[in-house]
C-alpha cells in the first residue's frame, strides 16, 4: 500500500508539472517576444554580441530542450510504471475481496453440511447399533429353543419300563414339570416370535430411514454442487470484468501516450522552427550592425536604397524589374531595406529573407 501511495502521489506531481509546463512556455515565448522588440527598437545603437555567446546560448537551449525531452520520457516511463503499479494492485484487491466474500459463504455452507452429515451418520450408526443388538438376542432365543427341544426329545425317547415301580411317580411328577417348563418356553417362543415380527418392522423402517438420509445427503450434495457451479460462475465474471477494466485502462493509457508523443513532437517541431527564426534574426542584427558601423558600406547601402525609391522611366519593351528581385555579387536576391523604413515592415518580410548579401 505504501508503494501504492507513492506511485500516486508520483503521478499527481508530474501532472501538475505537466499541467504548468505550457504556461511556463507561453511565458518564456512572452518574455523572448518583449525581449526582440527591445531589440529592434535599439537598433540603432545595437549592443556588441559575439560569436561565442551566440554558440553557448545555442547550445543551452539544445542542452535545455535535451532536458525537456528527457525530463517527458522519465515521466511517461513513471506514469506507464504507475499504471502497471495501479492495475496489478486493483486486481490484487478485488481479488481478495471476491475471495474473502465467497470464502465466508463456502466456510458456512461446508459447515451446515457437515453438520448434518454428522447428524446423519450418528443417526445411522445408532440405528445400525440397534439393530445389531436385535439380532444377538433374537440369536440367543433361537438358541435357547433348539437346546429346549433337544431335551424334549431326549425325556420322550427314554425306557419307562427300565425304570422300578418306584421310581414311576417320580418321573411322573418330572414329566409333568417338563410339561410345564415345555408350555412356558413355547409361551417365550410365542412372544419372541412376536418380538421378532416387530424388530423386523423395526429394521424395515430403519432402512427406510438410512435410505431416506442416503436421498438428503445426495440431495445436499446436488445443492453444494450447484451452489459451488454458481460461485465458480460468479468469481470468473468477476475476472472478467476485472480483466475488461485492465484492458479498457491499458488502452486509455496508449492514447494518451500517443497523445503525448504527438505533443512533443509538435513542440520539438516548433522549437526547431523557433531556432531558425532566432538565427535568422540574429544573422540580421550582425548585418545590419556591421553597415552601421561601416561608413562605406552605409553610404553604399543608403544610395542603393534611394534608387530603388526614386521611380525611373521603364521602357515598353523591358520587362519591369522590382526592388525584391535586384541580385548582389553572391548571386542572392533579396529586398533591401531603408534605415528609415518602420520596424513593422521589417519584421513582416523577415520570414521571406535568406542569407544577407552583405558579408562582412
Amino acid at each position: 500500500m505504501e508503494r501504492q501511495e507513492l506511485n500516486s502521489s508520483d503521478e499527481a506531481a508530474m501532472w501538475e508539472e505537466f499541467d504548468n509546463y505550457p504556461i511556463n512556455l507561453q511565458q518564456k515565448l512572452v518574455k523572448l517576444s518583449k525581449k526582440n522588440k527591445k531589440e529592434d527598437k535599439s537598433l540603432n545603437n545595437p549592443p556588441k554580441i559575439e560569436h561565442k555567446t551566440m554558440i553557448l546560448s545555442s547550445e543551452l537551449h539544445k542542452l535545455n530542450s535535451e532536458y525537456r525531452v528527457e525530463k517527458l520520457n522519465k515521466t511517461l516511463e513513471r506514469i506507464r510504471q504507475a499504471n502497471e503499479e495501479g492495475v496489478k494492485q486493483i486486481k490484487i484487491v478485488i481479488h481478495n475481496q471476491t475471495k474473502k466474500e465467497l470464502k465466508g459463504t463456502m466456510m458456512n455452507i461446508h459447515r451446515q453440511f457437515q453438520q448434518e452429515f454428522y447428524m446423519l451418520k450418528k443417526d445411522k450408526e445408532s440405528m445400525f447399533e440397534e439393530l445389531s443388538a436385535k439380532i444377538r438376542a433374537f440369536n440367543t432365543l433361537a438358541e435357547y429353543f433348539v437346546h429346549q427341544n433337544f431335551i424334549e426329545e431326549e425325556y420322550s425317547i427314554c425306557d419307562f419300563e427300565s425304570l422300578g415301580k418306584d421310581s414311576f411317580e417320580e418321573e411322573k411328577e418330572r414329566i409333568k414339570e417338563l410339561k410345564k417348563l415345555i408350555d412356558l418356553a413355547n409361551i417365550r417362543f410365542e412372544a419372541i416370535k412376536t418380538l421378532n415380527t416387530a424388530y423386523k418392522e423395526e429394521a424395515a423402517d430403519a432402512l427406510k430411514r438410512v435410505d431416506n438420509v442416503n436421498e438428503e445427503i445426495n440431495k445436499i450434495r446436488v445443492t453444494h454442487n450447484l451452489a459451488k457451479k454458481n460461485l465458480e460462475n460468479i468469481i470468473g465474471n468477476r475476472e472478467k470484468e476485472v480483466l475488461n477494466d485492465v484492458q479498457i485502462i491499458r488502452s486509455e493509457y496508449e492514447d494518451f501516450k500517443n497523445r503525448i508523443m504527438q505533443e512533443m513532437h509538435l513542440r520539438t517541431l516548433l522549437e526547431e522552427r523557433q531556432k531558425l527564426f532566432i538565427k535568422n534574426l540574429y544573422g540580421e542584427l550582425k548585418n545590419a550592425k556591421t553597415i552601421l558601423q561601416n561608413p562605406t558600406l552605409r553610404m553604399k547601402t543608403y544610395e542603393k536604397i534611394r534608387e530603388t525609391l526614386t521611380p525611373t522611366p521603364v521602357e515598353p519593351n523591358l520587362p519591369k524589374i522590382l526592388p525584391s528581385q535586384l541580385s548582389t555579387k553572391d548571386g542572392d536576391s533579396r529586398p533591401v531595406y531603408s534605415p528609415f523604413e518602420p520596424l513593422s515592415n521589417r519584421s513582416t518580410k523577415s520570414h521571406r529573407r535568406t542569407k544577407s548579401s552583405f558579408k562582412p
